[in-house]
């Protein structure tokens, strides 16, 4: 980020009015999850999300959460981000596999 520097009136105060709602929105946050902004972003940090493409199909899919993460977001009162279920199987998403029918695992 770059700093900003607003000259006028009506930017000042809106300049001023975000940085307090910013350090309201971390105040909260420190008290409904009774730890510091520091170590509720280091926990939160662990959450990404992964993109995976194949052909046109475009899937974006966030890591699995910790417990420690889901009891923050819980406590928080933010949902956990959606994780898309697999509409194939993992058997069935070889083409091989699919064809030859359904067979045990451990005769491989």
């Amino acid at each position: 980020m770059r700093p900003v520097y607003p000259w006028r009136p009506r930017r000042i105060e809106a300049h001023i009015k975000l940085c307090v709602l910013g350090l309201l929105l971390e105040r909260i946050a420190e008290i409904r999850g009774k730890d510091t902004w520091r170590n509720l972003v280091a926990k939160l940090d662990t959450v990404k999300v992964v993109e995976y493409t194949r052909g046109a199909v475009r899937v974006r899919q966030t890591t699995e959460l910790r417990a420690e993460v889901s009891s923050l977001l819980k406590a928080l009162g933010v949902p956990p981000p959606p994780r898309p279920r697999p509409s194939v199987s993992f058997r069935n998403w070889r083409g091989a596999a699919a064809r030859s029918g359904p067979r045990d695992l451990r005769e491989a």
